[in-house]
């Protein structure tokens, strides 16, 4: 938690993420259960987490750490589909 107070130190501006998504605004908004994952700092409990969701959810969380800057993708990966193992699905 103390990189989220030192996260909110930095201007505003600086902190935007690729989507133009602020992360000190976005992370408080997500899933309580998908914020512990974030934490933790392991990715398969994150994506655990995702599997959880539906894909509605899951894409709409996973966007908005996308474009917070909070989750990189590869290039080209749905991250809501490719956190939740269901290659191909729609």
């Amino acid at each position: 938690r103390r990189a989220c107070r030192e996260y909110e130190e930095v201007p505003r501006e600086e902190r935007l993420g690729p989507g133009g998504l602020d992360p000190v605004e976005v992370f408080p908004t997500l899933p309580e259960g998908m914020q512990e994952a974030y934490h933790s700092g392991d990715p398969q409990k994150l994506r655990d987490f995702v599997a959880s969701l539906s894909m509605e959810d899951a894409r709409h969380h996973m966007k908005r750490m996308v474009d917070s800057g909070l989750w990189v993708p590869a290039p080209g990966e749905d991250p809501g589909a490719a956190l939740r193992n269901d290659e191909g699905a729609d």
